[in-house]
C-alpha cells in the first residue's frame, strides 16, 4: 500500500512540473529533474518497503579521505 501511495505522489508531482520544462524545450532541466527525481523515487520507494538506505554522508565521507590520501593529508581514523 505505502508503496503505491509513493508511485502515485510521484506521479502526480511528474505530471505537474514536467509538462512546461518539455514545452519550453529545457532539455538540460528536464535531464537534471530526471535524476533527481529516481533518485528520490529509489529512496521513497526503499523506505516504503523497509529496505536499507545509502547515506549519501558515506559516499561524500569516502570520496574525501580518499581525495585527502591522494594529497597527503593524514585522515584520523573515526
Amino acid at each position: 500500500m505505502a508503496v503505491i501511495l509513493v508511485l502515485l505522489g510521484f506521479g502526480l508531482m511528474a505530471l505537474i512540473q514536467v509538462p512546461p520544462l518539455w514545452q519550453k524545450k529545457r532539455w538540460g532541466d528536464c535531464k537534471v529533474y530526471g535524476v533527481i527525481y529516481l533518485l528520490a523515487l529509489f529512496t521513497a520507494i526503499s523506505y516504503a518497503l523497509n529496505w536499507p538506505i545509502f547515506s549519501p554522508v558515506k559516499l561524500l565521507t569516502l570520496l574525501m579521505n580518499t581525495i585527502y590520501q591522494y594529497l597527503g593529508y593524514h585522515v584520523p581514523p573515526q
